[in-house]
């Protein structure tokens, strides 16, 4: 009787085991479980509806982000109808209104902006690991463009050194201070001066920058003789024209327009004409340590603009995690952590105009 009994139970063990299995199966034809290795109850499960909505949802992110389902469709390389019949598919399914339609405008409602927020996560972790799994064994050159003022500081003699710790990767190089078009994939990493973040694009800072007027020993020589700030001419840099705004007001004074401004594309060519003694400039102190030091230039004033912008490393989102990518921002933040920035403590009273005579 017992065995008779034990049998029975061991039938019925498989017979529950076979009925789960199956209805496993089933159940895969309407859920996909994330990770096999976890027990069945601590799964994560996703609806296979959400799978079958994915060009839908890819229709939707694109006309939410650019605002505009002909926008949307140039960047799909598909037809305006062709977005609006997946993105009214899509709104079918969900039973609401993702979009507020006028005539050729379109605006996110409530839940619009809600779904945007996941959506757009949802992408960007799928196209990390696309990345990943195609940057893997990826042996292209890794292009990276990199501002002239930050290369000369950081990298002039250090390149050569990330090449030789990492042979299997190669670099290749350019000088620009220009806008980088990363989305045209011509660059994989450029390294601008800028306080300016877009969509798409992963950004990190790598160096604050904090600024002071600087000028030849001549230009600072007018001022301790108490010449008016205002009577020297200012140079200004294109891409930076309300610094000298800004340091007025926090150190205090009245923002007078000077009587001559010399403007300057590249910072360089700004510095050089400081050097050669034509004029003050608000210059990145982090960037002209070496001037300072061999007195090409001096701080005429001690009132500095602290964190006024940041050097940034700037991608694609999802390339940051690429293995060439992580190696070169590891090693680029250690050879900032390294490098020795401008001291405020270096002697430069001497050439420091007196504030009651400014």
């Amino acid at each position: 009787m017992a065995c008779s009994e034990t049998h029975e139970c061991a039938s019925d063990h498989r017979s529950r085991e076979q009925q789960y299995e199956r209805g496993r199966e089933l159940d895969k034809r309407h859920w996909f479980y994330l990770d096999d290795k976890m027990s069945r109850e601590k799964k994560i499960l996703i609806p296979a509806e959400s799978v079958r909505q994915l060009p839908a949802l890819n229709a939707f992110e694109a006309a939410a982000r650019l605002g505009s389902f002909q926008e949307a469709a140039t960047f799909l390389h598909l037809t305006p109808s062709a977005i609006s019949h997946q993105v009214r598919r899509l709104e079918g399914v969900l039973g609401v209104a993702l979009f507020v339609r006028r005539n050729r405008q379109i605006e996110l409602t409530e839940s619009g902006r809600k779904l945007q927020l996941h959506v757009s996560r949802g992408l960007a972790e799928i196209s990390i690991g696309l990345q990943a799994v195609k940057q893997a064994s990826d042996t292209s050159p890794l292009r990276i463009s990199v501002a002239p003022s930050f290369a000369a500081t950081y990298l002039s003699a250090g390149m050569a050194q990330f090449e030789h710790e990492n042979p299997d990767i190669t670099v290749h190089m350019e000088f620009s201070s220009r806008v980088a078009d990363l989305e045209a994939r011509e660059l994989d990493i450029a390294i601008r001066h800028t306080t300016q973040t877009r969509f798409n694009v992963f950004s990190e800072k790598l160096a604050d920058v904090s600024g002071a007027p600087v000028c030849a020993p001549q230009i600072a020589a007018r001022l301790v003789a108490g010449e008016r700030i205002e009577s020297i001419p200012r140079i200004t840099l294109a891409q930076a024209p309300g610094v000298w705004t800004l340091w007025n007001q926090a150190a205090g004074r009245m923002d007078i327009p000077p009587q001559r401004e010399l403007l300057f594309e590249s910072l360089s060519d700004g510095l050089q004409a400081a050097i050669d003694g034509h004029g003050l400039m608000m210059a990145p102190l982090g960037l002209i340590e070496k001037h300072l030091k061999n007195g090409q230039l001096v701080l005429p004033f001690k009132e500095k603009l602290e964190r006024v912008s940041a050097y940034r490393l700037l991608c694609l989102n999802g390339n940051e995690m690429s293995p060439k990518v992580l190696r070169l921002r590891r090693w680029l933040k250690a050879v900032i952590r390294n490098s020795g920035h401008f001291a405020d403590g270096l002697d430069v009273a001497s050439h420091q105009v007196p504030r009651e005579d400014r």
